[in-house]
Order: C-alpha cells, then structure tokens, then sequence
C-alpha cells in the first residue's frame, strides 16, 4: 500500500523540509487561539501546497521520470480541502501567502531550469527557501488570531532557527565531503553558523534584559551550544549523519517547546 501511494502521489525526501512547514505552523497556532478543527484543516493545505509544489518542480526541471499531473491533482486537492473552508471561515489573509508563495515557485522553476538542477544547493537560494518554507508559521498564526507583529514574531524566529539548523548541516557534509578529497580544515567550515548563532545568543541576552521571556532561553540556548561545538566535534572525526538527524529533531522540539511556552 505504501508503495503504490509513493507511487501516485511521490513524498518530498527531505525530512528537514517537512520540519520547516510543519513546526513553525504549530507554533504560530499554539501562540493564538485557534480552534481544533482550523488546526486540521490548517496541517491538511500546508502539507497539500507543500507536495504540489514539489510535483511541479519536478515536473518542469528534471529530464528523467517524474511524477505526472495525477500526483499534482491530488495533492492540490488535499491542500484544497484543507484551505477552502479557513477562507470560508473568513481568513482571507491566507491568500497573501498563497500569492507569494505562487512568486517564489515560478522564481525557483525559473532558477533551476537556468542554472541545473543542483542551482538549489546554493547557499544564497537554499537559505531563501528556508525562508519561505518557514512562512507557514505565519499561517498558523493568523489562523490562530493573533496580531501582525505576532505574524512577524513567529515567522522571524522560524527562520532563524532553521537557517542555523541549516548552517550547520551543510558543515557536517562538507567535512564528509572534504575527508574524501583530501585535508579540510574544520573550523572553516562551521564560521557561518558560528557567525547567525553568535547573534541569535546576543538576541536572546538582549531579550532577557529588557524583560522578556526566560523561556527563550529553552528555545535558542542549545543551538547556540551546538554551533559552538561543532567545530570541535568535526575535527574530532568523521560526523554521523544519522546522529546529526537526530539531534536536529531534539533541537527542534526544544525550540517549540520554547516558543510556545514564551507566548
């Protein structure tokens, strides 16, 4: 069964991915007042919008078989069924994200057709897609009610959060990467997490002073520790992708975790 609906319907792979639409939207609406059943429905069209747009890019970037209109159909129906009845309940905000949404697919079609397939990877275009991955946290906020500073609060924090987590994945696989090919050094390639992390922690300090929430420190402190850190454990040996995939999933639990209790 598993098989033929990955058939039908392809799954994006990357898990982080998932992560940056899922978790931010949980967090926006946990912060408002949203009831249970716009929760659902709210969870149903992210992940619908979320699987169409990777059929479509897909579809219009790659030479080898892709998934066909079937897959885009059905997951535009899932993420139609998820959204028609948020705007018939009046949250007619949503479509501000929709629209911009719509711009930065065609922007990201439009790069990859030009540059090749691994265009993505950049770090420039990777960190953008971050960024708007992590507009669903908008959406969970305005869904829950709250006010657009709220908006901008949640989505900022998504993006931060996730930026960095990316940072620093992206130095665990040039250290394996590098190991291949010859001498690295490790240090090096930790200096752009190391750089976002030194100013989140300068953030979360500043916050603290000025009274805000301590539960920040719960959502920012252990990935300022582990940005630090990493560039002793890359020089220590060869890091495993499997424990970093776990650990990312720890850090990211702890940082809803914060975020909502800093509400």
């Amino acid at each position: 069964m598993l098989r033929a609906l990955n058939r039908n319907l392809p799954l994006p792979r990357e898990h982080g991915a998932w992560a940056m639409v899922l978790v931010p939207a949980v967090v926006g609406l946990a912060r408002g007042s949203a009831a249970a059943w716009e929760w659902g429905a709210l969870l149903v069209a992210l992940l619908g919008v979320f699987v169409a747009q990777d059929v479509l890019v897909q579809r219009f970037t790659r030479d080898r078989a892709v998934p066909g209109w079937r897959a885009f159909l059905v997951s535009a129906g899932v993420a139609a069924a998820g959204g028609v009845p948020l705007l018939v309940a009046g949250h007619w905000e949503l479509l501000w994200l929709v629209a911009g949404s719509l711009v930065y697919l065609v922007a990201h079609v439009a790069r990859i057709r030009k540059a090749g397939p691994r265009a993505h990877r950049h770090l420039a275009f990777e960190t953008l897609t971050v960024a708007v991955l992590c507009c669903s946290g908008v959406a969970g906020a305005m869904v829950a009610g709250s006010p657009p500073v709220e908006w901008s609060w949640v989505w900022g924090a998504a993006a931060v959060m996730f930026v960095g987590s990316t940072f620093h994945v992206r130095a665990l696989l040039r250290a394996r990467l590098a190991r291949k090919r010859g001498p690295f050094q490790a240090g090096r390639l930790a200096v752009e997490s190391l750089v976002l992390h030194a100013a989140v922690g300068a953030a979360v300090v500043a916050n603290t002073i000025v009274g805000g929430s301590s539960w920040l420190w719960l959502a920012f402190a252990p990935l300022v520790v582990r940005a630090f850190a990493a560039p002793a454990l890359l020089r220590k040996g060869d890091p495993s992708l499997k424990a970093a995939g776990l650990s990312e999933l720890a850090f990211t639990s702890l940082w809803a975790g914060g975020m909502v209790l800093a509400t």
